[in-house]
């Protein structure tokens, strides 16, 4: 029988690039990052819409699912998937998805494939989504398919955040649907889900399971490879719903945007950053004495360097969340955004995004004629209670980064809640609206089982503010489904409490310097949380998602500021870098 401690090391551990099986699955497959299949039609084009259609089926997906597939796995991320009736053969061979239709659609149609090797079935295959945001229990052992299997119930912490709740530096990996019950079977061995039963309000139950398993096959080769008449995929970036014509345009906007900005920025007639950066303050007079962002922790190496995470660090990390939290502490904050921008890899500027590089170009040589630093540093006083009694105090903000929106702060000076209210204090105003769990870069600090879905390394014991804290190489995703969970894009390291498993520090990494840190100081038991509202400030209820007015399409944006910089340079004659 196997511990939690176990648990949590097998399932975090378990990797589907070193599996050899094949078996019969049912149930639908999540990764649809692997099977999005475009069709492009030639009306939509003489249209002059933007991007293609929704494709017309997604394959495992709700309105394609197949009762049973056939599924083969072998190392080095190689897999074929076959539908039951014959219809549909996906796989790929190591370095390009592939799909084989048997009846596609008659001309004028087109059909695209795109998307990167990511794993078939994540939800069995990439267990580590179970250590995220979730409590386990760790129930009596259950054979399947003649395989040693541990039944495992999962409910959500109270931390978990709606679907897409982000905030820099907060790029984290939590699920994009949070279920209020898994029962999930765990394969003694190999760390793989044999079965997952998901739940969710009133839905019904959405189970996955294998029918039949057999590890360890003799395999051929020609399996993996696609068969004649095949899609193959297409090399991108991010296939996503847009197929590759979509990606296309994406990136071409974007790099022409990015690029715009970056000219109204360096040739403005308000001189460098124009109207987008308040004037120039004088230099700091209120004695910030951290505005540089610390650099104690060395910077992530080769993560296949570094010994692997003892069970009893994931463990700290897994259970470190668990329960409400309660102490007082001091948050600092630092973020740079020349870093991140200049974190950007040079595959993705030679992929499109050529007006990236300018605008990080521009973005250092403001800095320097500006002779003005562009890290934000932020210092909040922490006092919790539980996941829905808190009092966040903001105390101090670069003053450069502080901005204005129609004479009104924009940022709230302290956000509190009661557990039936959550207030949000601003300089002129008081809003309240329904409890919610603190920001998401406070949260992802309480609460760090996100860092499970991604590869961790080291764990070497340090001391950090006077507490015994474990040091921890963060780098990727791990080899789950992006799909799934959100994108770890840059290295990091994590400080760990050794006693309450918090993070004390989390630093992220891009071009080998610090651009984002969060760190808790002066850390105690404890925490008095109440609040009262300030007199004198009028009192109004939050805006509901619905009343919020949505913002504008991304692809709109981006050509408005595009053309806003083209038209700014063309007045001053000044030639585009891409022109």
């Amino acid at each position: 029988m196997l511990t939690e401690r176990e648990l949590i090391g097998l399932l975090h551990r378990a990797d589907w690039t070193r599996l050899r099986l094949s078996g019969e699955v049912s149930g639908a497959d999540d990764g649809l990052l692997l099977t999005m299949i475009s069709h492009l039609s030639e009306g939509h084009r003489e249209a002059g819409g933007p991007f293609p259609p929704f494709p017309p089926f997604v394959a495992g997906s709700g309105a394609a699912r197949q009762p049973l597939t056939r599924l083969v796995v072998a190392p080095g991320k190689r897999y074929r998937k076959d539908s039951q009736d014959g219809q549909l053969a996906q796989g790929c061979d190591g370095d390009q998805i592939w799909a084989w239709l048997r009846d596609p659609p008659p001309p004028p149609g087109e059909l695209h494939l795109s998307g990167r090797p990511e794993p078939p079935f994540p939800t069995l295959l990439c267990p580590s989504w179970l250590l995220v945001g979730y409590d386990l229990k760790v129930a009596d052992p259950v054979p399947v398919c003649g395989r040693d299997g541990i039944r495992v119930v999962a409910t959500p912490r109270r931390a978990a955040r709606p679907a897409g709740a982000t905030a820099f530096p907060s790029c984290n990996a939590w699920p994009l649907i949070q279920f209020d019950r898994v029962e999930a079977i765990v394969d003694a061995g190999l760390g793989i889900l044999l079965r997952c039963e998901r739940r969710r309000g009133d839905h019904d139950a959405e189970v996955t399971e294998f029918r039949s398993l057999t590890v360890d096959p003799v395999l051929d080769p020609v399996l993996f490879t696609a068969p004649a008449g095949s899609i193959v995929g297409e090399e991108c970036h991010s296939g996503g719903p847009f197929g590759g014509l979509g990606w296309e345009i994406a990136k071409t906007t974007a790099g022409l945007a990015a690029g715009g900005l970056g000219a109204a920025i360096r040739y403005s007639p308000f001189g460098p950053f124009g109207p987008l950066r308040p004037p120039r303050q004088p230099a700091p007079a209120d004695g910030d004495a951290e505005a540089a962002m610390p650099q104690d922790d060395p910077a992530p190496g080769d993560i296949a360097d570094d010994p692997p995470v003892s069970d009893a660090v994931l463990h700290l990390l897994q259970r470190g969340g668990a329960g409400g939290p309660a102490f007082t502490a001091t948050l600092h904050q630092w973020s740079d955004p020349v870093w991140l921008l200049a974190a950007v890899p040079p595959s993705a500027r030679k992929a499109g995004f050529g007006g990236v590089g300018f605008l990080v170009d521009t973005l250092a040589a403001s800095e320097a004629a500006a002779q003005q630093p562009t890290v934000c540093h932020e210092i909040s006083s922490v006092r919790m209670e539980g996941w829905d009694k808190y009092r966040i105090d903001r105390t101090y903000r670069t003053p450069h980064h502080r901005t204005k929106h129609e004479g009104r702060r924009t940022e709230w000076v302290t956000m509190a809640c009661d557990g039936r209210q959550r207030y949000q204090v601003y300089a002129d105003r008081v809003t309240k609206g329904p409890p919610a769990p603190p920001p998401a870069e406070l949260t992802d600090l309480i609460d760090a089982s996100w860092l499970l879905g991604c590869r961790l390394s080291g764990g070497s014991e340090i001391m950090a503010g006077g507490r015994r804290a474990y040091r921890v190489a963060v780098s990727g995703s791990g080899s789950a489904s992006s799909l799934m969970r959100f994108s770890f894009s840059f290295p990091a390291v994590a400080v760990v409490d050794a006693v309450s498993g918090r993070l004390l520090r989390l630093t992220y990494y891009g071009g080998g310097k610090p651009m984002a840190r969060a760190e808790l100081r002066d850390v105690s038991s404890g925490g008095d949380a109440r609040f009262e509202v300030p007199a004198g400030l009028p009192l109004a209820d939050e805006p509901s998602r619905g009343d919020r007015p949505p913002p504008p399409p991304p692809v709109t944006l981006l050509a408005s500021v595009t053309k806003a910089a083209a038209d700014a340079a063309k007045r001053r004659g000044t030639r585009f870098p891409w022109s």
